[in-house]
């Protein structure tokens, strides 16, 4: 499967398998969109996806719990991103 210049939103990013699947995707070139409660955790991770993959990754926070938030982050990461697939 190619992977490399698609575009993808992975929520729960900021730790543990999220982050997991976010070094998977960027390791095969995917622009990424992260979403997680906690701004430090994103930070972190978005720092070492662009030093070690050379990608394009942006985040923003929200509690997937809370279904406004969740549009929100959605509708400015696909800003951000220019489209997601």
């Amino acid at each position: 499967m190619q992977l490399h210049n698609q575009t993808a939103i992975i929520t729960g990013a900021g730790k543990g398998i999220g982050a997991a699947t976010a070094h998977a995707l960027a390791r095969e070139g995917v622009q990424l969109g992260l979403v997680a409660r906690t701004a430090a955790d994103l930070e972190q991770l978005q720092r070492e996806l662009t030093d070690k993959y050379q990608v394009k990754v942006y985040f923003a926070t929200a509690d997937i719990a809370d279904r406004s938030a969740v549009e929100r982050a959605v509708a400015t990461l696909t800003e951000q991103l220019g489209r997601v697939d």
